[in-house]
Parts: C-alpha cells; sequence; structure tokens
C-alpha cells in the first residue's frame, strides 16, 4: 500500500493517513512484487516500509524478503509483530476516532482489493453464548488491512498518546 501522512488541519491536531495505491499479489516472489512496486508512479515519494516481522523469516532462501526489499528497492524497511487484535483495534481507532468522530484513515477508491478486504472482513463464531463474549477477527483474507496495522502500530503505536508521536511525512510503501 502507498500511504501518505497528511499534516493536520486547522482545528484538528490529529494528522490524516491517506490509502493511495495498492499492489497486490498472491503466490508470488519479492523480486517480482518490487519489479511492479518500481513502476507505480507513486513510487518516486516513497521514503521507507514497514512489514510484519516475518519478513526477517529465511524461508528455503538465502535472504530473507525484508533483506530483498532493501538491496533491490533500496528501501529502509522497518518491521513490527503485531498481533491481529491489537492492530484490528489500531486500525479502528483511524476508522473513527472515538473522542472526535473523525475518520483519520481515508482509502481512495482505486484500492478495490483493500476495500474488498474490508467488505469481508469477519470475526470468529463466539463458542461462549454469553452477552458481550470476545469475538476474534479471523486471520485471513486480511493481507492489507494486516499491512496498514502494521504502519499504523509502528508509527504511531497501540493507542494514541498526545505530543509523542513521530514527525515523519511521505509517501510509505510496505
Amino acid at each position: 500500500a502507498f500511504i501518505q501522512l497528511v499534516p493536520a488541519r486547522t482545528g484538528n491536531h490529529l494528522e490524516e493517513v491517506r490509502v493511495y495505491d495498492e499492489v497486490y499479489e498472491h503466490y508470488t516472489f519479492s523480486e517480482a512484487i518490487i519489479e511492479k512496486v518500481l513502476r507505480n508512479k507513486y513510487w518516486p515519494f516513497v521514503v521507507e516500509g514497514v512489514m510484519d516481522t516475518a519478513g526477517r523469516q529465511h524461508h528455503d532462501r538465502l535472504e530473507s524478503p525484508q533483506e530483498i526489499w532493501q538491496q533491490k528497492a533500496k528501501l529502509p524497511i522497518k518491521d513490527r509483530r503485531v498481533d491481529i487484535l491489537l492492530g484490528v483495534e489500531r486500525m479502528k481507532t483511524f476508522l473513527c476516532q472515538p473522542n472526535t468522530n473523525l475518520r483519520r484513515l481515508l482509502i481512495h477508491e482505486r484500492c478495490v482489493n483493500l476495500q474488498t478486504e474490508l467488505m469481508n472482513y469477519r470475526y470468529s463464531k463466539s463458542d461462549n453464548p454469553a452477552v458481550g463474549a470476545r469475538r476474534l477477527p479471523i486471520d485471513n483474507f486480511n493481507h492489507l488491512i494486516k499491512a496498514i496495522t502494521y504502519f499504523l502500530v509502528w508509527h504511531y503505536g497501540a493507542f494514541d498518546r498526545d505530543g509523542q508521536r513521530k514527525k515523519k511525512k511521505g509517501h510509505l510503501l510496505w
């Protein structure tokens, strides 16, 4: 996902997170994705990337996906392990800010795969029939949702804390 941080508007101290474009591939290798990403019109604006800590694993290759991205795309890649439930809860705070009801995560209409993921996202059925029993998000068909949560938690932390945000601007890819 190509993301831009937009400074806060007058009267609002919270910056917006805008998803401008996506590259969505399955069953392929990092090199193939990188080739496609490098041709995207937003690539010249990318300043860093964020991925899951699983990107450090070497699977059946000498280099990890994180090492391949850093080498071939010449891009610093940050990583952060994010629990599914924590990530979903963090993303919800950007879809609707609890205190202000403002939406801080804006998704461009061209991001059809992300929109499809959001529309089809599901929670598990509760084994506990008691009222208010916690249902957990299903970790399936949520690739871009997880990518965005890695970014949100890496950049903003798990919770909003006034005055402690990192002051980075620009497009990001992960």
